[in-house]
């Protein structure tokens, strides 16, 4: 079963500073065990940066965010108030690609 970690935040940076730094990191996401994909997004509504994770396996994801890069993200990307972290476990998807497939079946 493949699983998904979602990353809310707000930040200090202005938008340019901000992506200037997410791609100076990438190397580092490239390099995260189970790691499948990671979108870079952005909540219409209120403006805060989201990161979507996609791991193979729930225990990846669980392993990820008790790991340290999770603990750097406040310093590297200069929050500005909490981060808000979910994980969620993917039961299947309407179209299996490289990234999803349906998990159980």
């Amino acid at each position: 079963m493949q699983s998904i970690l979602t990353f809310r935040f707000r930040t200090t940076m202005s938008d340019d500073e901000l992506i200037e730094r997410m791609e100076s990191r990438l190397s580092i996401f490239r390099e995260v065990e189970g790691l499948l994909q990671k979108y870079y997004c952005r909540e219409a509504e209120t403006g805060a940066f989201c990161g979507v994770y996609l791991f193979d396996t729930p225990e990846h994801a669980t392993a990820y965010r008790a790991g340290k890069v999770i603990s750097g993200i406040p310093e590297a990307l200069q929050l500005d108030g909490e981060m808000r972290v979910e994980q969620i476990d993917l039961i299947m998807a309407l179209r299996a690609d490289q990234y999803v497939a349906q998990a159980g079946r």
